[in-house]
């Protein structure tokens, strides 16, 4: 019970991964807002963990909530929250390790930037279920694919276009006494991981610290 860790390894350039986060992002040609603030919190970690055969299984948690504020706003105005809560089923056998996820995630608009544009508010709920397998080799280049199905399809409804996210900077073990702390440059392009503007296309970049387990 609570073993510690976890198995499938976060995927660190998901900007929907639950963890502990704070990054500015400066959008290119946002038709809604330049810069803003993108805050993390949450967490991911097993309840319990056993073998099988050579491998080992693992259930836990994933849970977050993910927030843009516009820094351009006179009060630094909430645009956007995402809220996430999983059950994740993870293996490993050596290199190799998979998850199987049923989660819901609804997304909510800022009262203050909903008064100040005025903009269209999308009902935006559903519950998923997805998978990934993933391939580590000699510690330096992992491998991993992945698809889900939900009753809100966003992908499908954005013509299976795909998204980019890409990340890269140092990582200090040991902050506080069992974390990681990344410090990476961000880019991403595609349609808006903010569950309210998914149809949109964004491109920004960025600078964030991230907390893992």
């Amino acid at each position: 019970m609570f073993p510690g860790g976890v198995l499938f390894k976060p995927l660190i350039a998901d900007p929907r991964w639950p963890h502990f986060a704070a990054a500015w992002q400066h959008y290119i040609d946002a038709r809604q807002f330049s810069d803003v603030a993108a805050v993390s919190f949450g967490e991911s970690f097993a309840f319990y963990r056993d073998r099988i055969g050579g491998a080992w299984w693992e259930v836990g948690l994933h849970a977050g909530v993910f927030s843009v504020f516009d820094l351009d706003s006179q009060s630094f105005d909430l645009v956007n929250a995402d809220y996430l809560v999983g059950i994740p089923l993870a293996l490993r056998y050596e290199d190799f390790s998979a998850l199987f996820r049923v989660y819901h995630q609804s997304s909510h608009l800022g009262d203050e930037f909903l008064l100040r544009t005025r903009t269209n508010r999308i009902n935006l709920s559903y519950e998923a279920i997805d998978l990934k397998l993933s391939y580590e080799i000699a510690d330096v280049v992992r491998l991993y694919a992945g698809g889900g199905y939900l009753d809100v399809k966003q992908h499908e409804e954005n013509d299976w276009n795909a998204d980019v996210s890409a990340r890269a900077g140092i990582e200090i073990d040991g902050v506080l006494l069992t974390r990681k702390l990344q410090i990476p440059l961000e880019y991403f392009m595609g349609h808006s991981p903010n569950g309210q503007f998914y149809r949109d296309k964004v491109q920004y970049f960025g600078l964030g610290t991230h907390f893992h387990f």
